[in-house]
């Protein structure tokens, strides 16, 4: 009975351990936040973060290489990123951006909510393109080819 307690005792630490080291990173290219570019917080970012976006006009290079959620704050129509973002790292989400470009390289990305103009490009399997597994294009507010 003592070694179920103590096994017991064991698995609630490690979750709560595992669910602590997560962390919330917010992106506001006024200055009023943890950093002024994506790419920045990207970096400073572990597997599982949350990157939050603000409202603005982000022109930047943006590689994701992590296990990350990147979100903005208020969607699309407030939040562009003018660059290209490409993912080279499994599970990742990009959520309501007005995005310039968007590569993906690897398997069970999610890419919703956003405005993608110019190009899109899955290098796996998924959505009639090159490769890729369980990858999902969902809810776009619009998709243009204007180069």
């Amino acid at each position: 009975m003592r070694k179920r307690r103590i096994a017991l005792l064991l698995v609630i630490f490690l979750f709560l351990t595992a669910n602590a080291s997560a962390k919330t990173w917010y992106v506001d290219d006024s200055g009023n936040a943890d950093f002024t570019k994506i790419s920045d917080a990207i970096k400073a970012a572990k597997d599982g973060d949350t990157i939050i976006v603000r409202d603005g006009y982000y022109r930047e290079y943006i590689q994701i290489k992590r296990i990350l959620t990147i979100k903005s704050e208020n969607g699309s129509d407030r939040t562009t990123i003018d660059g290209s973002v490409d993912i080279y790292s499994d599970h990742v989400t990009l959520a309501g951006f007005d995005v310039r470009g968007v590569g993906v390289a690897e398997s069970y990305c999610k890419i919703f909510n956003n405005t993608i103009r110019k190009y899109i490009q899955i290098k796996k399997e998924a959505c009639c393109c090159e490769g890729g597994r369980f990858c999902s294009l969902q809810n776009f507010i619009k998709m243009s080819y204007n180069w």
